[in-house]
């Protein structure tokens, strides 16, 4: 009985540390942007069993960008899209910002790509790109 009693107590501790919610992402964005040679960065976010809110920040030391959260199957059709549709078919996007936060909500068990690219409308000068990818506490 005793034997039982501690493998159940065990076998409990290690479900416990396993933990049941997404695993913590913490990714840097880092990138040179350029019109000609690299107007945009992608960067992957791994599908979770669970639903999350993605935080992604990014800023720009030039031009004006724009920051896109895509389900990773819709990113073959995306980029061909007129600029105003993009923000319609992205799960978030800031569009013309030279800086900011946004926040998605990813459903479960899908795979997402953040895009950050030179803004259309804007001056599209090379620039350099930072900030962070975090899933939200």
């Amino acid at each position: 009985m005793f034997t039982r009693l501690c493998l159940l107590t065990v076998a409990t501790f290690l479900a416990a540390l396993s933990g049941c919610g997404p695993a913590r992402l913490d990714s840097a964005i880092q990138a040179s942007l350029d019109r000609a040679t690299n107007p945009e960065a992608n960067y992957d976010v791994p599908a979770v069993k669970s639903e999350r809110t993605i935080v992604v920040e990014a800023k720009s030391s030039n031009s004006e960008i724009d920051i896109y959260v895509v389900k990773s199957s819709d990113t073959d059709t995306f980029a061909a899209d007129t600029y105003e549709n993009r923000g319609k078919k992205a799960l978030a996007a800031k569009q013309k910002t030279k800086g900011d936060t946004l926040e998605a909500r990813v459903p479960a068990d899908t795979e997402v790509r953040v895009i950050v690219m030179l803004c259309d409308k804007g001056e599209m000068k090379k620039s350099e790109i930072s900030g962070r990818i975090t899933s939200k506490k």
